[in-house]
């Protein structure tokens, strides 16, 4: 009798024992997933920022362009004027301006381009770091 009582608070020690480890190791998985919600939550936030600054950096490139565009066009119709009305100094120093203007114009565009391409950059180094995230987030299940 007394070792049945025994065999029996045995068991059931070995029982409450596996009940508060599956209770350690579900809470410390709730944790692992809340983190790692967190986390993708977070890189979807930078990629979304990233992408809006690209869109952002786009317009402005267009709307640089366009206005550069426009100087240059209304410097050519003035050396246009000039030369009808027959002003070659005037022609000349237009044609000069127009050439340092276009030079500026074509310099604002690359660095433009460039300063695009580091967006681009960071945009894909986000979006790996995010789909290497999502990886070892989902081997963890």
């Amino acid at each position: 009798m007394k070792k049945e009582i025994i065999f029996v608070g045995f068991i059931i020690l070995v029982f409450l024992f596996c009940a508060a480890v599956q209770a350690q190791e579900e809470s410390s998985s709730q944790v692992v997933a809340q983190e790692t919600t967190d986390a993708v939550v977070d890189m979807r936030a930078e990629i979304e920022s990233d992408q809006k600054a690209i869109k952002a950096q786009k317009r402005e490139i267009k709307v640089n362009a366009e206005a550069a565009h426009q100087e240059e066009s209304q410097i050519k119709a003035q050396v246009k004027e000039a030369v009808k009305s027959g002003d070659k100094e005037t022609a000349k120093q237009l044609r000069t301006q127009l050439k340092s203007t276009h030079q500026e114009n074509v310099q604002e565009k690359k660095q433009d381009k460039a300063e695009l391409k580091e967006e681009k950059k960071k945009l894909k180094k986000d979006t790996h770091k995010a789909r290497v995230q999502k990886k070892s987030s989902s081997g963890r299940k």
